[in-house]
């Protein structure tokens, strides 16, 4: 099955996500609450990036014969900022949807676990998970995960909604061209449900004691 739903904002740019298995249908408990969690993930990404701007997320009408949810991600400068007119709105959805890419591989990376160690390089961050393996992520992403429980919480729960769906095989978040963005097969699940591990900061670079050192 291809359960997708779709993202769209006002510069035209898409982002689906994709409930895999293996028939066409999907409970309607996995797809609420899956929806209101990617929608609270979304709101506290939005407001850790820029508090400035206000989304919203819309529900089109589901299409005849397939399972579509078709969503509108719409970004526009809150009506209390004193600069309405920003150029910086235009292509803000692409960046924040860029942001929750991030923060969903690093969840992935991470599996519920807290880093071993956190380097930061300009604009992008190598974490060592629990595994010893090391990767680079977008700073902003790793930021807004690490640092806020609340989001941290909101990915447990939606994992955990989705573990509970024998149906489910797999989540994706795939781009408006349909590559995938993030892949997370149901195996993952169980591990991404769990309650995280108090985070490190990732402003603070982890150091190993040298023992005899003069």
């Amino acid at each position: 099955m291809e359960n997708q739903s779709i993202l769209h904002n006002n510069d035209m740019q898409d982002l689906i996500l994709k409930f895999g298995g293996e028939t066409n249908q999907i409970t309607a408990n996995t797809l609420i609450n899956s929806l209101i969690h990617f929608n609270h993930i979304v709101e506290e990404i939005n407001n850790e990036l820029d508090n400035t701007k206000k989304i919203e997320i819309k529900i089109k009408a589901l299409p005849p014969g397939s399972f579509l949810v078709d969503l509108v991600l719409s970004a526009k400068q809150a009506a209390e900022s004193s600069n309405l007119l920003s150029k910086e709105t235009l292509g803000y959805a692409n960046e924040l949807i860029e942001v929750i890419s991030s923060t969903y591989n690093l969840a992935k990376f991470l599996m519920g676990k807290k880093p071993k160690t956190l380097k930061t390089e300009g604009s992008i961050i190598k974490v060592e998970n629990n595994n010893g393996t090391i990767q680079s992520f977008d700073l902003r992403g790793a930021n807004i995960y690490l640092g806020n429980k609340n989001i941290r919480e909101m990915f447990s729960q939606s994992f955990e909604t989705l573990e509970n769906d024998a149906n489910v095989s797999g989540f994706e978040l795939l781009d408006k061209n349909k590559v995938p963005l993030v892949e997370i097969p149901r195996e993952e699940f169980v591990d991404l449900a769990n309650r995280e591990e108090e985070p490190i900061d990732p402003t603070t670079e982890k150091t190993k004691k040298v023992e005899k050192a003069i």
